[in-house]
């Protein structure tokens, strides 16, 4: 009896603790539908610096921007700032700044993509002459792994390299192609002063990326236009939002008013290296025009001639 009373307590205390692990384990688990990240907010900053080299006859390149945005598969694009801001990049690297375009505060979560719409871009050459610059895009889109975690700040530096994005096209205009190159940084402590420069410290960084802007407008990674060493770059033709541009006697054509949504990727047949350089792809003059326009864009391209 006393062997038939021990083996029933066995059963019952095995059957609680098969219950106990089962019903802990079950309120740990990640509900059906989540992705088990932490919810909440965190601020994400955006600041504008500029590491470039010096630029033979030019004495600044003022470059507006109109917007910026970030995407996240959950909620596709969010607007980070769309107040029109100028950057005297020149400036910024002379006086080793970043300057702030847009802080908000976000959900929670890894953000995929940047988007930089761009307004005029005006260069003032040490003859004393402003000229504007013709933009092959006035978008940029920019892979990158940017974190946002609840409580706390995330920051992004878009550093535009003028001298790789300048381009002295014939007749004395100017080709503004822009290479950035971006890094993310989550958990930062950052200090916004009253001139609007911006100091980052601590925390991680999460993403170091590098885009470039080719002459039909796209955003590839790791590219950059290269327009020295005797290439010859003209601005062809301006109408309206197209504009035509020949370098070493290829054409290229583009909508600058094109809506950019992802980064290019795809590999194409590769060009005169002294024409340019693009490490994950080329120029391609085939692609077709897409007539969509943005009501951010206000670019008089006329102006140029």
């Amino acid at each position: 009896m006393k062997n038939t009373t021990g083996i029933i307590i066995g059963v019952i205390v095995l059957i609680a603790a098969i219950w106990a692990i089962t019903y802990y384990s079950g309120r740990n688990e990640t509900p059906a539908g989540t992705s088990g990240e932490e919810t909440g907010s965190g601020n994400l900053y955006i600041s504008i610096t500029d590491q470039t080299l010096a630029i033979e006859n030019v004495n600044e390149i003022d470059m507006r921007i109109n917007k910026i945005e970030v995407y996240s598969k959950e909620e596709g694009w969010i607007t980070i700032g769309s107040d029109p801001k100028t950057f005297a990049l020149l400036a910024l690297k002379a006086n080793g700044q970043a300057k702030l375009y847009g802080k908000t505060e976000v959900n929670t979560g890894l953000y995929e993509r940047i988007r930089v719409t761009l307004g005029e871009t005006n260069v003032r050459t040490k003859a004393g002459a402003t000229v504007k610059a013709v933009l092959p895009s006035a978008q940029v889109v920019i892979n990158s792994n940017i974190r946002v975690n609840a409580d706390a700040n995330a920051h992004v530096t878009l550093d535009v390299l003028a001298d790789k994005s300048l381009h002295l096209a014939a007749g004395g205009k100017y080709v503004f192609a822009p290479v950035i190159y971006t890094q993310a940084r989550s958990n930062a402590n950052v200090t916004i002063n009253t001139d609007e420069t911006v100091a980052v410290s601590g925390g991680r960084v999460d993403a170091d990326t590098r885009i470039g802007v080719d002459l039909e407008g796209a955003s590839r990674p790791n590219f950059e236009l290269i327009t020295d060493g005797g290439a010859r770059l003209e601005i062809k033709s301006v109408l309206g939002n197209v504009v035509s541009f020949s370098l070493d006697g290829q054409s290229y054509v583009t909508n600058i008013s094109k809506v950019q949504e992802n980064v290019t990727t795809e590999t194409q047949t590769e060009t005169d290296a002294s024409s340019s350089l693009n490490l994950d792809g080329v120029l391609d003059v085939n692609s077709s025009a897409n007539t969509n326009t943005n009501s951010n864009l206000n670019l008089d391209l006329n102006s140029v001639y």
